[in-house]
């Protein structure tokens, strides 16, 4: 047997993250724990994250031309609940994945970062329900104040031909039956 000087001496080596990538789905070794922090962060958390914010963009601009209807807000809460599901799979992916690198800074910094995302993401809920609650209580406090007419519902606004009705600026009516909102009512009788 001879050996070739000039040749190196090759062999396998035994990775114990790449070992199982036959063995087991991408995503299943992402939620074990068990595929490399890179894949993890970059992969599932990034472009996880971007896809679905991409979906959501391009459904809020459909939904802009074609206006609010039930199927629109039924569509928009999928998106909301398919974006909620991608980042808590990412998330717990990153945390799990976190031992999977060499380098300790990274170890730390990745599970930093998801505490970091939940403290944000928990921070924005708090304050978007303070935030509805103060609209709400308004809306009650003008439907009880002079400046709302006592015989419109809260939630919504039917006018007649015969009824003036003061409504504040940012309130939408929309006419029974036609479908046609105030201004382009008030559009139409100007033109005619």
């Amino acid at each position: 047997m001879s050996v070739d000087p000039y040749t190196a001496p090759s062999t396998r080596v035994a990775d114990p993250t790449s070992a199982a990538e036959g063995a087991r789905p991408f995503l299943v070794r992402c939620w074990s724990g068990e595929a490399r922090l890179w894949e993890a962060f970059w992969l599932v958390l990034v472009l996880g994250n971007v896809a679905t914010n991409l979906i959501a963009y391009m459904f809020l601009l459909v939904a802009s031309q074609i206006g609010f209807s039930l199927t629109v807000a039924i569509g928009f809460g999928i998106t909301v609940l398919l974006n909620l599901t991608v980042l808590v799979f990412a998330l717990v992916s990153v945390w799990r994945c976190a031992l999977n690198t060499r380098f300790v800074a990274l170890k730390l910094l990745s599970r930093a970062l998801v505490i970091a995302v939940i403290a944000v993401f928990a921070m924005q809920l708090v304050q978007g329900i303070q935030k509805g609650r103060r609209l709400i209580e308004e809306r009650r406090e003008q439907q009880q104040s002079s400046e709302w007419p006592s015989d419109l519902p809260l939630q919504g606004s039917v006018a007649s031909r015969r009824t003036v009705v003061r409504v504040p600026d940012d309130q939408l009516l929309v006419f029974v039956g036609t479908g046609e909102s105030f201004q382009e009512r008030f559009a139409r009788g100007r033109t005619q």
